[in-house]
């Protein structure tokens, strides 16, 4: 059996560049929900809401119904009111999108509209944008190794061709001049020319490839 060349080519579009699913802020899965989390953090009794201790940007105090007492607070965690949501979702969408087009240069251009969005309180989380950067720089590094491998090729193709004399190898015999094999029209001297016009073909089509219409 023939032996092969050269290994196979690896695949066009590795694994690792399929879009990764960014992060979603206003969806958690139930089954990365921490165990025993809760919407309170603290609670207070007595005094105003000027005394009340400093919390985290994402809680508030409000009165805790279940108490008895009137001076009784609760800190809950904030709700994100249903347009802050709606429009997180959507700009979050629009820039998973753009990753399915594996475009580095859309993908940082939506990446920059996505961090205004998000210092307005409106747009993707600031994992979802990490995660989309990070993606742009393996498209972009994945483009400079297939440049880099096109041009191992072109000059392996080039160097193969400048070693190779087919032209003498496959000659043709010349009337009247004597050559050892067979004759003229035995059937494996016809194969043998067949064999020399498809190879200068494909040889001249490879030219066409690389560019050199002249060669």
């Amino acid at each position: 059996w023939p032996a092969a060349r050269q290994p196979p080519k690896p695949p066009a579009r590795p694994s690792r560049l399929d879009p990764p699913f960014i992060d979603d802020p206003t969806f958690k899965h139930p089954d990365q929900q921490k165990q025993g989390e809760v919407d309170w953090l603290m609670k207070h009794s007595g005094g105003t809401n000027q005394d009340l201790p400093p919390l985290p940007p994402e809680y508030e105090w409000i009165k805790d119904a279940a108490e008895k007492n009137d001076n009784a607070w609760i800190a809950v965690r904030k709700k994100v009111p249903k347009a802050t949501t709606d429009a997180i979702r959507k700009a979050t969408m629009q820039l998973q999108d753009v990753l399915y087009t594996r475009r580095p240069h859309l993908i940082r251009q939506q990446v920059e509209v996505a961090i205004d969005q998000n210092k307005a309180g409106e747009g993707p989380s600031a994992k979802a944008i990490r995660q989309s950067t990070e993606y742009a720089d393996k498209l972009e590094e994945h483009e400079k190794e297939r440049q880099l491998e096109q041009a191992r090729h072109e000059e392996s193709m080039e160097q193969e061709f400048e070693e190779c004399r087919l032209e003498e190898l496959l000659a043709p015999v010349r009337s009247g001049v004597a050559q050892a094999g067979f004759g003229h029209g035995h059937p494996a001297e016809r194969t043998r020319r067949r064999l020399f016009v498809k190879v200068l073909l494909r040889r001249s089509r490879a030219l066409e490839l690389l560019g050199e219409n002249e060669a």
